[in-house]
Order: C-alpha cells, then sequence, then structure tokens
C-alpha cells in the first residue's frame, strides 16, 4: 500500500493522524492490501452482512444519485507510519461491501499512528465501543437476520456445529446456512417482533428445541429410520450424545417439516 496512491486526497493531518478523500472506495479494501488489512481482534466478515450493505447501498443510490457513505469515518490503524501494514479497526464491512458496487463512491477515511501494537488495540477498543451497527444500515431483512444469528449463536446444542466446513455431513450443521435457512423460512419470520428481539430470539429456540425434543422422542421421523447401515448407526449415536436431532436430515429438511408441525397444531409452539 502506498500512502501517496493517486486515488487519496490528504484533506488533514497532524502528528497522530492523516485524513484522506478517497475518490472511489471500490479500491480502497486492495489498496489496503486485501485480506491482510483486516484486524484479527475484529468480528469475522460476515457474507450476510455484505449483502445487505451492498442492498441498502444500492438502493441509496437508486433514489439518491449516490451511495451513503458520509456518516462516519473509516478508520485505519498503524504502527510507526507503516502502512504496508495497515489494520482497519472500525469500518470492516463498509470497505469490503465496497468492492461490489456497481458504480464508483467517494469516502473519508483516518489513518491513526501508535508507538506501538498494543496501543494500536486500545483505539480499537474506543472506537467499536457500544457502537451497534448504525441503524441507517437496519434494513428489515438486516434486523431479521441479526435476531437468527442470535437464535444460531445462543443454540445450546453447541457439539452439532461443524467447525468449519459449508457441506458438513450428517448429524453436523452448519451455522451460517442455518442462520440463512432460518432467515428464509416466511412462518419463522412472521413470528419475530422487531421490536423485542430478546424475546423473539428466545421464542424462536423454544420452537426448535421442541421439535428436537419430537425428533428424540420418535426417531422414525428421520428419512433413514429402519436402516441398518453403519453409516446412519453412527450418525444416530453421534446425535444421541449431542443431544441434537435436527442434522439428521439433509439441506435443513427438519425446518419445513418443523413448521408443518405447528401448522397441524401437533406442538405447542406458544
Amino acid at each position: 500500500m502506498n500512502s501517496s496512491n493517486t486515488n487519496w486526497i490528504c484533506v488533514r493531518h497532524d502528528s497522530n493522524t492523516r485524513h484522506y478523500y478517497v475518490k472511489d472506495i471500490r479500491t480502497l479494501y486492495d489498496e489496503l492490501g486485501g485480506d491482510r488489512c483486516l484486524y484479527v481482534q475484529n468480528r469475522p466478515v460476515s457474507p450476510e452482512t455484505i449483502q445487505l450493505l451492498l442492498h441498502y447501498q444500492e438502493e441509496y443510490y437508486k433514489e439518491h444519485g449516490k451511495y451513503d457513505y458520509d456518516t462516519g469515518k473509516i478508520v485505519i490503524g498503524l504502527v510507526n507510519w507503516n502502512f504496508t501494514e495497515s489494520k482497519v479497526l472500525d469500518g470492516q464491512h463498509r470497505l469490503v461491501s465496497a468492492k461490489y458496487l456497481k458504480n464508483g463512491a467517494y469516502c473519508d477515511i483516518v489513518f491513526v499512528n501508535h508507538q506501538t501494537y498494543d496501543a494500536m488495540h486500545k483505539t480499537y477498543l474506543n472506537v467499536n465501543k457500544n457502537t451497534p451497527v448504525p441503524e441507517l444500515y437496519k434494513t428489515p431483512d438486516l434486523v431479521y437476520r441479526e435476531i437468527f444469528n442470535s437464535v444460531v449463536n445462543n443454540f445450546k446444542y453447541t457439539s452439532v456445529f461443524a467447525s468449519s466446513a459449508t457441506n458438513p455431513q450428517r448429524p453436523s450443521i452448519s451455522k451460517s446456512k442455518m442462520v440463512t435457512k432460518l432467515f428464509d423460512n416466511e412462518t419463522l419470520r412472521s413470528k419475530i417482533d422487531t421490536t423485542k428481539p430478546d424475546e423473539s430470539v428466545q421464542l424462536i429456540l423454544n420452537i426448535m428445541y421442541k421439535y428436537n425434543d419430537l425428533l428424540r422422542d420418535n426417531p422414525y421421523q428421520f428419512p433413514s429410520y429402519g436402516s441398518k447401515s453403519d453409516t446412519h448407526k453412527k450418525q444416530l449415536e453421534k446425535a444421541r450424545n449431542w443431544g441434537c436431532f435436527l442434522g439428521m436430515f439433509k439441506d435443513f429438511e427438519w425446518i419445513n417439516n418443523m413448521v408443518e408441525y405447528e401448522n397441524r397444531n401437533l406442538i405447542n409452539f406458544s
């Protein structure tokens, strides 16, 4: 990364900071070194959040003829003015999502210099203290996704989640896919009160726990019920050890089955 990049115009600087006006934010991520610029202490970049920010920006562009990067600077940390080791301390989702914009957009960034990495980490903690996702980015879809993300993060049967695989073998479940599949189900979404996120999270968890209990007591529900194969036996043994039977279905079929049971009033979902 070269601090004299022609895409940048320095508008202000002092002994510890440099403020730049960036002509086109779409190239900024690569100019900062790509994935190398993501600060390891930050939360992982969420593909769902990237898509929602893109949707917000493109809808804003249709209405206003420009993108909305006027609220808040992207904060980048340095140690001893070493631009090749730039670390994004705040605004990483805005930065990554900007790569995929259909049109160019300007933004403001600020580099904050430090003498040590410990000092840079303190800046990271300060700029991220009590700073949730800005309300302007909270489209209805994002609010629902945040709730379902909390559902998955608070799911008590943690052993069922595959460590990294996106298409794990049964009875394991992909954590990220589970968020998306829950979000995609209109019946579950209709049960959410976005003004009461904590209560909504608990409601969805209770729905899942009750259905899981039903599966535990009625294993004939599984697609492979009755199979004498060693594979099925090992899958069922794992599920019993974990206490979670949702992963016995393929492609998250259990979600539709769970909703079907609700519609037939076989489970009290209140």
